[in-house]
């Protein structure tokens, strides 16, 4: 039996998810649309995105959609979530309704990412611890449209738009991939309106941040783990200033 409105509400400040063949997803995830994406075949025209989550996937999806789209910046939540889908969020529907040229945004590893050698994924690594010139005007437009004030100003806004749409306009439309309608339905309507602080997918976008959440003791003790767990991958050398 699904959860009741009430037991949502009690719930939905704890970190909450759960457990799928010893992979966990965010409770509001569908299973059904979480097992499509492990089976989803990539197509030849396919280009992922693949990040742990909190490393820039966001900037970069918009980084790329300004790229494929011209220069145009994405007009709503559900144009974001539908012409770059989170695959895990929408399943395999999302990457086969999504608008082409795309790209398909990925939190997973690499053991259950799809893959094929003919598919194209652009791999953002993060500090653990932090022909365009031939037309200006495009240029511009790409540059403005991708660049971090204009993605914390617009998306946000877009988001928060999606997240009060009313659910029958949810349920109603046939473009939205089950995936994602199933989240958008989850979220209960009154939740919304007593949360007083918007939702944000954009944090601050400030290089080295997290100097003023280390100690020099934690700061240590990380970067003593990291080159224990990085050994010998050369992935340690993006942050060699810093560890």
């Amino acid at each position: 039996m699904p959860p009741s409105s009430e037991e949502k509400n009690q719930n939905y400040k704890k970190p909450t998810y759960k457990e799928i063949d010893g992979f966990r997803i965010p409770v509001a995830f569908s299973e059904e649309a979480y097992r499509s994406a492990l089976a989803y075949q990539p197509r030849p025209d396919d280009l992922f995105i693949v990040t742990y989550p909190k490393c820039g996937t966001t900037w970069v999806q918009n980084l790329v959609a300004c790229i494929f789209r011209e220069g145009k910046p994405f007009s709503s939540g559900l144009e974001l979530f539908m012409q770059a889908p989170f695959l895990e969020l929408t399943g395999a529907e999302g990457a086969e309704k999504m608008k082409r040229p795309g790209s398909i945004k990925v939190h997973l590893p690499f053991e259950r990412t799809p893959y094929s050698p003919e598919a194209k994924y652009i791999f953002v690594a993060r500090n653990p611890k932090r022909k365009l010139e031939k037309d200006p005007e495009l240029l511009q437009n790409v540059i403005r449209h991708s660049s971090f004030g204009f993605m914390n100003e617009y998306l946000d806004k877009h988001l928060n738009e999606m997240l009060t749409l009313p659910k029958e306009q949810i349920r109603n439309n046939p473009d939205i991939p089950s995936g994602l309608k199933a989240v958008l339905l989850w979220i209960p309507d009154d939740i919304l309106k007593r949360n007083k602080k918007p939702t944000s997918l954009i944090r601050k976008g400030i290089i080295g941040d997290w100097r003023n959440y280390f100690s020099p003791t934690q700061s240590t003790r990380m970067d003593q783990k990291l080159k224990e767990k990085f050994a010998g991958t050369g992935l340690l050398d993006l942050w060699k200033d810093e560890i």
